[in-house]
């Protein structure tokens, strides 16, 4: 009796708190859906573009939380290792080389797909690492 009385005390205190606004501390245990399992029609996600997914000047890719977006300004920013010549790098692969800050540099392409010439870069020797320059967009939650 003592049970069921907890029961049907649970069940209609659950029905008025449906109502009322929720704490953090209510929501920090609640399980979230992966972004990767929604439709985001148009748009180009995170995860897309670190599987390959071609990326050209001007896309809108969206974060993998799916409440940020940025912008591919069409900028390539690589880092070369020390003995590297940047305008070799840069001819061999058609780039041209906006700005440099010791071995970083900031380069443009005249090819569309932003991740072929990423790919490219990647597989050169004197490459240690090559990124897509993306603008923060900064949306925000109301």
């Amino acid at each position: 009796m003592k049970k069921l009385l907890v029961l049907c005390a649970l069940t209609a205190s659950s029905a008025v708190c449906a109502n009322t606004p929720i704490s953090f501390d209510e929501m920090k245990d609640i399980d979230v859906q992966d972004i990767s399992q929604l439709q985001i029609d148009g748009k180009t996600k995170v995860g897309d573009v670190l599987s390959g997914e071609a990326v050209s000047k001007g896309q809108i890719i969206i974060g993998d939380n799916g409440l940020s977006a940025y912008e591919a300004t069409g900028e390539v920013l690589i880092q070369l290792a020390s003995f590297a010549d940047a305008d070799e790098v840069a001819k061999a692969h058609g780039l041209t080389l906006k700005q440099a800050y010791k071995s970083f540099y900031v380069v443009t392409a005249s090819e569309q797909n932003l991740t072929a010439v990423i790919d490219n870069l990647k597989k050169d020797g004197t490459v240690v690492s090559a990124n897509l320059g993306l603008k923060n967009l900064n949306t925000k939650i109301n």
